[in-house]
């Protein structure tokens, strides 16, 4: 059905492999292989901006125009691992 995985279970341990597969395939024509395609949304200062928690909301219920994936093409530990990935890759 092209989900990732199950939406109603949670988070376990973070998987950064994962977390750059999933940012290579769905966010990287939107953000760019650095993160910062989009100006006023640029993830290479994304931890002087945001925490974890604060990243992971983001993913969840995004604005506009960033599509809404969660819950229904990608899951709990997906959007850990994207957050994480993105965090520990672009943050500064």
């Amino acid at each position: 059905n092209g989900r990732a995985g199950n939406a109603s279970a949670p988070a376990g341990k973070v998987n950064l492999a994962n977390g750059r597969k999933l940012y290579n395939q769905v966010c990287v024509s939107c953000h760019g292989p650095d993160g910062n395609l989009i100006a006023d949304h640029k993830l290479g200062n994304l931890k002087a901006r945001h925490d974890e928690a604060t990243t992971i909301r983001s993913i969840k219920d995004p604005k506009p125009p960033m599509p809404k994936l969660f819950p229904d093409l990608i899951d709990e530990q997906s959007v850990a691992d994207v957050a994480a990935y993105v965090r520990e890759e672009f943050g500064r």
